[in-house]
């Protein structure tokens, strides 16, 4: 095999350990040991309740030197201060050399890449033939790279036996896959909703699609005065029912026309950051209305 991580590998000897400690070095002559992994937080971990073993996939998102962005809405959306790749264990920095490395192997090795894919699905099928259990795997934990364009055949191959899913910021993707209704039944996506400005005419784009949108709610105790009091929120003129999205992470289950409410979980953010993603419903944006 060529030489691993090339990109990386022509950085300088300043660069790289500007962005990999020296501790780690070592990692980046190595592939990952996986890209998938199953039932590793405690959210994913209550689909077990449903009867689902999940595996997810967390590369380094947004822009990331010297591989570029791997989510190209993420200045439009404010979503990359507040984003969950420094939220639970991501905040620790052995998880985020092997999300680096993740990123790293799809950008230099992309066909690599796809076989480690196939390899830790393979591995989720067994697991959950064991285990009783079926199977749903997210690609983009903390990216949102353009599944349908670049894993169709994956999605065909395993139809029958696991149902992918993903939040997405690109109102184009939910097109593409809206098209493809008739050719692909285990792909769901939920669109992610943002206050500022710029994502204004993406969301609106999203309401006139069939998919849920997926909204970041302050607190718990928030979610839980939507919940409890039967709350409906309307969105650009189309009211939507509510859905607690912290119960699991099944997204496939939802029913149609819902908005899924997730708390905001602690990041580094800045306070702008978080004022500009996270929606307080005891201050609502002109564009969200409780029912």
């Amino acid at each position: 095999m060529t030489e691993l991580y090339p990109t990386y590998h022509k950085l300088n000897e300043f660069e790289k350990f500007q962005i990999i400690p020296s501790k780690y070095q070592h990692l980046m002559e190595k592939l990952p040991s996986k890209l998938l992994g199953y039932d590793t937080n405690t959210k994913v971990e209550k689909g077990k309740k449903q009867g689902y073993t999940t595996g997810v996939n967390y590369m380094s998102p947004y822009k990331t030197y010297p591989y570029g962005n791997v989510c190209a809405m993420a200045d439009k959306f404010k979503c990359h201060g507040p984003c969950l790749n420094e939220s639970g264990r991501g905040k620790f920095s052995v998880n985020q050399v092997a999300r680096f490395r993740k990123l790293a192997l799809f950008k230099d090795h992309p066909e690599l890449f796809k076989e480690m894919l196939i390899k830790d699905i393979e591995t989720g099928i067994r697991k959950a033939k064991r285990d009783n259990t079926k199977v749903a795997i997210r690609i983009n934990g903390t990216s949102d790279i353009d599944i349908v364009r670049l894993y169709l055949d994956i999605l065909k191959e395993y139809e029958d036996e696991v149902e992918f899913y993903d939040y997405t910021k690109i109102v184009k993707y939910l097109l593409n896959l809206q098209k493809l209704d008739n050719q692909i039944s285990n792909y769901h996506l939920t669109f992610s909703y943002s206050k500022v400005k710029t994502a204004q005419e993406y969301i609106e784009q999203a309401t006139k699609t069939k998919f849920n949108i997926a909204m970041v709610i302050k607190n718990e105790n928030q979610v839980t005065r939507l919940m409890e009091n039967e709350y409906k929120i309307k969105l650009y003129g189309r009211e939507y029912n509510l859905i607690n999205g912290d119960d699991d992470d099944l997204r496939f289950l939802d029913t149609n026309n819902s908005i899924v409410l997730l708390k905001y979980k602690e990041t580094r953010a800045s306070q702008e950051d978080i004022d500009n993603f996270v929606v307080d419903i005891d201050d609502l944006p002109r564009n969200v209305e409780l029912t």
